[in-house]
């Protein structure tokens, strides 16, 4: 589970910089969708990260996952919603404001989901920015060869695979199968 949005530990500056990031990128991913849908040439789902100073690590060509967008859209606008006059300087953030913090928390959440990739603030205690692989299996009976994450080349980020089986009746079970990593 992501940890939630810090105020504490990023303190007043950086979480409104941390907002506006959230912000710009939500209203990026949101347009795109939007443009997509609406047929229009040169939707793609590849993004350039404004204001990526403000995150430890890097995201790796983040990269719209539509679907996933189209899933979250109304929440996103939502919570952009919620965070606009933070980002547009108009208030600023408190620790004590909990609708803007779980409001920040959740469309980071969001956006992680939708480029497939950790977003961590600077001053933040948890795994830096930039992708993660997660495969899960979780069955009653095994019986072919199952992978919890098959990959062939992964430059950089995490890869966690896990399989639970109750019974194993053939074939081989992997966490992770991959060939070449960095």
């Amino acid at each position: 589970m992501a940890d939630p949005f810090s105020l504490g530990a990023l303190g007043m500056l950086a979480a409104a910089e941390g907002i506006k990031f959230l912000y710009g990128q939500a209203a990026e991913v949101l347009g795109r969708w939007r443009e997509r849908k609406a047929g229009k040439a040169g939707a793609d789902g590849a993004v350039e990260v404004q204001g990526a100073d403000v995150l430890e690590g890097r995201l790796e060509a983040p990269t719209i996952d539509f679907d996933v967008v189209e899933r979250l859209h109304e929440d996103m606008t939502e919570l952009a919603g919620v965070l606009s006059s933070y980002a547009n300087g108009i208030k600023e953030p408190t620790a004590s404001d909990s609708d803007m913090v779980d409001a920040a928390d959740a469309l980071r959440r969001a956006l992680e989901a939708v480029y497939g990739q950790r977003i961590t603030f600077k001053g933040e205690a948890r795994e830096a920015s930039g992708p993660i692989v997660v495969g899960r299996i979780d069955v009653d009976t095994i019986a072919g060869d199952v992978a919890g994450v098959r990959a062939r080349l992964i430059r950089s980020g995490r890869v966690e695979g896990h399989v639970t089986a109750k019974e194993i009746t053939g074939g081989e079970v992997r966490g992770v199968d991959v060939d070449t990593v960095g």
